[in-house]
């Protein structure tokens, strides 16, 4: 699980979600905001439409968490994101999330430079 720290608080969540930037990847939408301190925080949205079953919800948000700590020192600070998953993410498997997440974490890199 990622640290309480770099994970966005619900007012946080909102102001993310109602002033970020959108970026969508096969399997997940993004919302972006850069924001002028040295915070990098993210949230995870899995809505009950695309997958009913609370564990399998949960499942997902643990695994996006996961692949987002392992490549925490990769992000630039300054950053706040949220990631919703698509109904096309409702079956996909680990790798297939990492993939997805580094190559939005990589688009993220190259725009900030």
């Amino acid at each position: 699980m990622l640290n309480k720290k770099n994970r966005l608080t619900k007012e946080e969540f909102d102001i993310v979600f109602k002033n970020g930037f959108s970026k969508s990847s096969e399997y997940f939408h993004i919302k972006i905001l850069e924001t002028k301190n040295s915070d990098k925080k993210f949230g995870v949205a899995v809505s009950k439409k695309i997958i009913k079953g609370a564990i399998k919800r949960h499942l997902l948000k643990r695994r996006v968490y996961s692949i987002i700590r392992n490549s925490l020192e990769n992000i630039p600070n300054g950053v706040f994101i949220i990631f919703f998953l698509k109904k096309e993410g409702s079956s996909i498997n680990f790798k297939e999330t990492e993939k997805d997440i580094k190559n939005i974490i990589n688009n993220i890199l190259s725009s900030k430079k």
